[in-house]
């Protein structure tokens, strides 16, 4: 699939329309805020606003779909939770390390906007 995802298309997992609409939607979503990145710096005050609380709601998701998929049985959603974490731990990060470091950046963020 996209940035977060492999193909999960042929798993258990995916005949649930709840997890394929979720898996779906945070990639969207996720592409939609890394469009709106490149531009963040030219926001107003309520726009760098904005653009953090969804950052916020996307990270709070996909933390919430790794648990989905940590949970799991099936063996493509082990095999990635493995192989995302083999990944992370090349950089000195968990799952966890990532959900809560990328927390404390865009709090730092919000902190950093100017008070109207």
């Amino acid at each position: 699939m996209g940035p977060f995802f492999p193909d999960f298309s042929d798993s258990k997992l995916m005949k649930s329309e709840i997890v394929r609409k979720e898996m779906g939607s945070l990639e969207r979503d996720y592409a939609e805020l890394a469009k709106l990145g490149t531009r963040y710096e030219s926001f107003d005050p309520q726009g760098k606003e904005l653009y953090i609380e969804s950052a916020l709601d996307v990270v709070d998701r996909f933390a919430i779909f790794l648990t989905r998929l940590k949970l799991s049985e099936e063996f493509s959603a082990q095999m990635f939770i493995k192989q995302y974490s083999v990944r992370l731990q090349e950089y000195g990060l968990t799952i966890n390390s990532l959900i809560e470091n990328t927390k404390k950046s865009l709090e730092m963020m919000r902190e950093e906007i100017p008070k109207m």
